[in-house]
């Protein structure tokens, strides 16, 4: 698994144990079952990321590397904003470190009409407000 491969080079051993448990299979599948989870397909109907909604939390938002930076992470954010948006005033997202350069930007805080509450990294350890 990418976390317990990747993970360890950059974050310290209670985060990749959150990571670890956050993201194992059950979790995955049981998100799946409740219709949590929303994937993010090219022309070729390759999927190419994903996206988990609970409730107004917005998390596990991956894009493939190879595919970045061609608007699929903006297209998943966008379409978990909106679902959340249908029934919630305040949006949670949840995000790792990786993630802080795109989400935590004067470009992102701009270009987005979003009631931001928190960027969580870990449980309670909050990076903005």
């Amino acid at each position: 698994m990418t976390v317990s491969e990747i993970y360890p080079h950059y974050y310290p051993k209670g985060a990749v144990e959150y990571f670890l448990a956050h993201h194992n299979e059950a979790n995955i599948i049981k998100d799946i079952k409740e219709n949590q989870v929303f994937l993010c397909s090219d022309l070729k109907r390759n999927t190419v990321g994903t996206v988990t909604i609970r409730e107004n939390e917005i998390c596990r938002l991956f894009v493939l590397p190879s595919r970045q930076g061609n608007g699929y992470g903006t297209e998943l954010l966008d379409h978990a904003e909106k679902i959340i948006s249908h029934q919630y005033s305040k949006i949670i997202l949840s995000s790792s470190l990786p993630a802080k350069k795109y989400i935590n930007t004067d470009v992102y805080s701009n270009s987005r009409d979003l009631k931001l509450s928190r960027l969580f990294i870990f449980y309670e350890s909050t990076i903005c407000n």
